[in-house]
């Protein structure tokens, strides 16, 4: 994603997993944010997964509502 807002204009940031609605009278169009987001962690310490979070809900305009960190842990 490159259109983030606010704070995060110019940031960058690719999800592992996204799903992205269709709108539009002909469903032809992608909606400028994800809907649901998926970040897997093995990669990335719990503090970074956090603030991936927070851009993802504060930079989209809070299109994705809710962050979920589950742990296997």
């Amino acid at each position: 994603m490159k259109s983030f807002v606010g704070d995060y204009a110019g940031r960058v940031k690719e999800p592992d997993w996204a799903f992205v609605l269709r709108i539009g009278p002909g469903w032809d169009r992608r909606a400028a944010f994800p809907s649901v987001v998926l970040e897997v962690g093995y990669s990335e310490s719990a503090s970074r997964l956090e603030q991936d979070a927070i851009l993802w809900r504060q930079g989209s305009s809070s299109v994705p509502k809710r962050p979920v960190r589950p742990s296997l842990a």
